[in-house]
């Protein structure tokens, strides 16, 4: 999400399904791939970041762009 003039606009969508997952780590390696084609791509570098206790979240945020985490 981004804010322009007190608004909030979807920058993207990432729909993942995990359910029939086996390998391990495939959450974290999807989430970090599409965040990464974002700040490669687009330029997209968030400044701070609003997840719940998610470890995998906090864990590609801290590896595509480090910005402040704030937890729900």
């Amino acid at each position: 999400m981004a804010e322009y003039d007190g608004s909030g606009f979807p920058l993207s969508y990432c729909l993942l399904s995990t359910a029939t997952s086996t390998e391990i780590g495939k959450r974290t390696k999807a989430l970090s791939e599409w965040a990464q084609h974002l700040r490669d791509t687009y330029g997209v570098v968030p400044a701070f970041a609003h997840v719940d206790k998610d470890m995998v979240e906090i864990g590609m945020l801290q590896l595509s762009w480090r910005p402040k985490i704030q937890l729900c």
